[in-house]
């Protein structure tokens, strides 16, 4: 995952992690498919939580749910695809500085 990226945006608006951050966790570890306890283990969140961001995900299209197991679309893959691209660039950008 782009770790520049998501590290700028963990502490957005003052909280622990942004929903910004906890979305592309989601999608990230969904790309092959997991399971809903899996998914709030490995995140260390609650499943309150997780299923608010998980219903929200959905709604935009970017994950999809097919028997109890959560996976990335490939809307939400192209996002994740964007999203690398930004982290590379401001990656190559501060280290010309």
């Amino acid at each position: 995952m782009s770790e520049y990226i998501l590290k700028g945006i963990r502490k957005l608006d003052g909280e622990r992690r942004s929903t910004l951050y906890i979305g592309l966790e989601i999608l990230e570890k969904a790309r092959n498919g997991i399971g809903l306890t899996k998914l709030v283990f490995n995140r260390n969140l609650n499943f309150s939580i997780v299923k608010a961001h998980l219903e929200r995900l959905e709604k935009e299209g970017l994950v999809e749910r097919q028997s109890g197991i959560i996976k990335t679309t490939e809307k939400g893959k192209e996002l994740l695809k964007y999203v690398h691209g930004i982290d590379i660039l401001l990656k190559s950008r501060v280290s010309t500085l």
